[in-house]
């Protein structure tokens, strides 16, 4: 009998240590921290960015004002790709700027 609980309590301590390691390992791979409310821009924090984030807002203002159509399509993997489309001059090329993974 003894031994039995030796046994059952080996199982279920790695049991225990299995589904920690699972969410552990979840969180680190697919949480994604939500921007802080006090900076609606999101741009990093640390110091490489402080003389720049004038600049950047300014930036990011502007190009909000400009007029745009938002835009989306369904990838073949079934993720929905969301944009916007700002047509400056009628029949001009099309150029298509986007970011990273998580970005």
């Amino acid at each position: 009998m003894t031994a039995f609980l030796i046994i059952l309590g080996v199982v279920a301590f790695l049991l225990t240590a299995t589904v920690i390691t699972a969410y552990i390992c979840y969180r680190r791979v697919f949480y994604f921290a939500r921007p802080r409310e006090e900076d609606p821009y999101a741009i990093p924090a640390g110091e490489i960015y402080e003389p720049y984030r004038k600049e950047m807002v300014g930036f990011i203002k502007e190009v909000e004002a400009l007029p745009h159509r938002k835009v989306s399509l369904r990838s073949f993997d079934g993720l929905t790709l969301r944009g916007r489309y700002y047509e400056f001059v009628k029949g001009a090329p099309i150029e298509i700027l986007f970011h990273g993974y998580r970005g």
